[in-house]
């Protein structure tokens, strides 16, 4: 909070803390301009996944899991490098959204989550991996001991 009111930011930047329900968090998320995640060890990126079906952009590294939820239709990706850099390309992509980033629009973002990422989706790429696999003599296959 100092950090933000010496940055002149204060006025801003709000730091809600625990939100009561998990509702809650999602209705804060849907009325943001966007979801700056730059955690560097992230597996997954759940809550980018989240941010994107509410139609939300994102500013993200591009590693772990965001880096492959995120796309240029649906937010920024920061190759990280050194901190400053990273911090300074991570500033950037937050301009660069506030000014221009209006291309970036909620369906956008939606399609992205609920195209690449649904149960349906996913469960439909595994099954075509298993089909394909079956297929392939048991001969054939590399055995790793």
């Amino acid at each position: 909070r100092k950090l933000a009111k010496d940055l002149g930011v204060g006025d801003r930047v709000h730091f809600l803390g625990r939100l009561p329900a998990l509702e809650d968090v999602y209705a804060k998320i849907g009325g943001s301009d966007a979801l700056v995640h730059p955690a560097l060890h992230e597996a997954f990126g759940q809550a980018c996944l989240e941010s994107l079906a509410l139609g939300v952009p994102v500013i993200c590294l591009d590693w772990g899991g965001p880096g492959l939820i995120v796309d240029e239709t649906s937010g920024y990706k920061v190759v990280p490098t050194d901190r400053e850099e990273t911090i300074a390309r991570l500033s950037e992509a937050m301009r660069h959204l506030a000014t221009e980033g209006r291309r970036l629009g909620a369906e956008a973002c939606r399609s992205r989550a609920v195209g690449e990422f649904s149960w349906s989706g996913i469960a439909a790429e595994i099954d075509t991996h298993y089909r394909r696999l079956c297929a392939v003599p048991v001969e054939s296959m590399a055995v790793v001991r």
